[in-house]
């Protein structure tokens, strides 16, 4: 969900409203649920700073691309060092089955 959240802020402009990334999230596949459930506000509280507006935002970081940095050699890196320190690292995974 935070990727979608990333991808859309950086499509808006320096200046936008809530209502504009939401259109734009729903289209990245963020769901009705996690909309309804504020997960837009709490987004937005954290990585944009409020307008004049309830609904206004404007970008924090407006030059910042959040997809430049990878950090999966980091993680992998993170994930190696508690192997070898003899803790076990589990990956949750969800399987969804025809009923």
């Amino acid at each position: 969900m935070n990727e979608i959240m990333f991808k859309t802020l950086d499509k808006m402009k320096n200046d936008f409203s809530s209502n504009e990334f939401s259109r734009i999230a729903k289209r990245f596949g963020l769901s009705k649920r996690a909309i309804a459930n504020g997960a837009i506000a709490n987004f937005l509280k954290i990585n944009a700073i409020p307008g004049d507006s309830i609904r206004l935002w404007t970008k924090k970081h407006s030059d910042h691309n959040y997809f430049k940095v990878d950090k999966s050699d980091e993680i992998l890196s993170a994930i190696n060092l508690l192997k070898d320190n003899g803790y076990k690292v589990l990956k949750q995974v969800s399987d969804w089955i025809d009923a």
